[in-house]
C-alpha cells in the first residue's frame, strides 16, 4: 500500500510540474512607479512639477520624499539624500501586473525569492 501512495504522490508531482511548465507568466501591463534619489529635493520638485508639469501627490509624513503623478496609474518617487560621491540615482522600479497573486505564485513556482505583495508608496 505504501508503494501505491508514493506512486500516486510522484504522479501528482509530475502532473504539477507539467502544468507549471506550461503555465504562462501573468502579463506585466506597465510600470507602476520609478524611484530615484537626489541631492537636492527642492531642485527636483521644481524640475518635475515646474518644468515637466507633474502634480505632486501629498506625501504626508514623508519629509524626505516627493511623489509625482505622471498619469492616473504611474508615479515618480524622488528621495533626497544622494551622497556627493555617488552618481547612481535609480532606487527601484515597480511593475504593474494584471494579477499580483498569480505573478507571485508563478515566480515562487520557479524558485524566485518573493516577498509579500506590497501596495505602491502613494497609490494616488
Amino acid at each position: 500500500m505504501r508503494h501505491i501512495s508514493v506512486g500516486v504522490a510522484l504522479v501528482a508531482l509530475a502532473v504539477l510540474a507539467i502544468a507549471l511548465a506550461g503555465q504562462s507568466r501573468p502579463p506585466i501591463v506597465g510600470i507602476a512607479h520609478v524611484a530615484v534619489q537626489t541631492s537636492d529635493l527642492g531642485k527636483a520638485r521644481r524640475f518635475y512639477s515646474g518644468l515637466l508639469g507633474y502634480s505632486e501627490v501629498t506625501s504626508a509624513g514623508k519629509p524626505h520624499a516627493a511623489v509625482f503623478a505622471v498619469n492616473a496609474r504611474q508615479r515618480l518617487i524622488v528621495h533626497d539624500g544622494l551622497p556627493a560621491d555617488r552618481d547612481e540615482r535609480l532606487l527601484d522600479v515597480a511593475f504593474e501586473t494584471a494579477s499580483v497573486g498569480a505573478l507571485r505564485e508563478f515566480l515562487l513556482a520557479r524558485g524566485a525569492r518573493v516577498t509579500e505583495p506590497a501596495s505602491d508608496v502613494e497609490p494616488g
